[in-house]
């Protein structure tokens, strides 16, 4: 399996490559910001205003909705 990201995503590819070498065969990725960030909210003030803009406030809501489930299997 090949992982590829862009911004934020690109650091994600890349540290699932060193945490799962059996899982993941390579990653690609561009502009990856070199430091991790616990608390990245910028990139979700991002995310969210990117989907609001191709999706409407409908979307923002779906995927605000499915989000908050994930967290509640935690």
């Amino acid at each position: 399996m090949i992982v590829v990201g862009a911004s934020y995503s690109a650091s994600m590819a890349t540290w699932a490559r060193l945490k799962y070498p059996n899982l993941i065969d390579g990653a690609w990725s561009s502009s990856a910001p070199l430091y991790a960030k616990m608390d990245f909210f910028e990139y979700n003030e991002i995310m969210t205003e990117s989907l609001r803009l191709v999706g409407g406030e409908n979307c923002v809501a779906q995927f605000r909705k499915a989000f908050q489930t994930l967290e509640s299997f935690a």
